[in-house]
């Protein structure tokens, strides 16, 4: 079965034909030499899935239905070092289907927040790849006190399987740095879980506790 484009097109719609991003028209016209009346489907990031077809650089809308959004969790991350580390974690979140990231800014964190747009285009990329139908939120740099209630990642903690589903979506999940949290960060937690045995790279944490977490919060 030949693969159909998915493309995030930002609303309102207010008409039967949409204009997507220019880099998603040079894709499908130039790498993929996409004809026209070949089917696409679109999403505007908040719970629309349409299939529509391709006609001259434009997408004719057809049917579309709304998906519930697959978590309500969110989740904060200090960011790592290098920029494919911070884009493999924007992409899992996306992928996993979770409401919110959250760059942070911590004691002994040592990499540099990405720019919004650069954050968010890994989002939109990860969001098109997966055929989601909402894109994930993101926010920061921002400190552990301005998030309100929230459930630290730490090797002292309760297994993650053990957090509730109230606590999952009415907390922030936080991930520290390599370095560790400091003692203040860790006097700022509601509770702290375990996300293993082992000590996870950030990335590789993002992956696991958005796993768990979503699994807990499946509806």
């Amino acid at each position: 079965m030949k693969h159909v484009p998915h493309i995030h097109v930002a609303g309102p719609w207010v008409s039967d034909q949409l204009n997507p991003p220019e880099a998603a028209s040079t894709h499908l016209t130039r790498v993929l030499r996409y004809r026209s009346g070949e089917p696409v489907t679109y999403t505007d990031g908040t719970g629309v899935f349409g299939e529509g077809i391709w006609l001259d650089g434009q997408i004719r809308r057809g049917r579309e239905s709304r998906i519930d959004r697959p978590s309500e969790v969110s989740i904060a991350v200090a960011p790592p070092k290098q920029k494919d580390r911070q884009r493999f974690c924007v992409e899992k979140a996306q992928e996993l289907g979770l409401a919110e990231l959250w760059w942070l800014e911590t004691a002994h964190g040592e990499g540099r927040v990405p720019s919004p747009s650069k954050s968010m285009a890994w989002a939109t990329a990860a969001l098109e790849q997966s055929r989601g139908a909402w894109l994930l939120g993101i926010g920061g740099p921002v400190k552990l006190e301005g998030l309100g209630p929230v459930v630290g990642c730490d090797s002292g903690g309760t297994p993650i399987d053990s957090v509730t589903l109230d606590l999952a979506e009415d907390a922030t999940i936080a991930i520290g740095p390599e370095g560790g949290w400091s003692e203040a960060e860790l006097g700022r937690f509601e509770t702290t879980v375990s996300l293993g045995p082992t000590v996870l790279r950030v990335e590789t944490a993002v992956v696991v506790a958005g796993t768990l977490i979503r699994r807990a919060t499946l509806r």
